[in-house]
């Protein structure tokens, strides 16, 4: 397992080429604490930067589970992100 500054050097390096023009000092500062708390990664797809924001796809709730051993993960419909009749929608849960 790599050290966590070079995981969090590696993440803001990928992001920066990414998402240059829509990374901002929050969206950094969130970015090193997704990292250092919880191990997330983007080149693994763990993390990605959506409308400013990070978002962890199923990649990494699944990888997140299994790094602390989880046997599932619930999660349920959030209304105010969801469209049933278009059959779109968002899902909190948590681990």
């Amino acid at each position: 397992m790599r050290p966590r500054h070079v995981r969090t050097t590696e993440n803001l390096k990928i992001a920066k080429k990414r998402w240059r023009d829509q990374l901002n000092r929050s969206s950094i500062q969130a970015l090193e604490l997704l990292t250092q708390a919880y191990r997330l990664s983007i080149s693994s797809g763990d993390l990605i930067l959506l409308d400013k924001s990070w978002y962890v796809p199923h990649t990494g709730l699944l990888g997140l589970a299994r790094r602390n051993r989880c046997a599932g993960i619930h999660v349920e419909p959030v209304p105010e992100f969801s469209q049933p009749c278009g059959a779109v929608g968002i899902q909190g849960g948590s681990i």
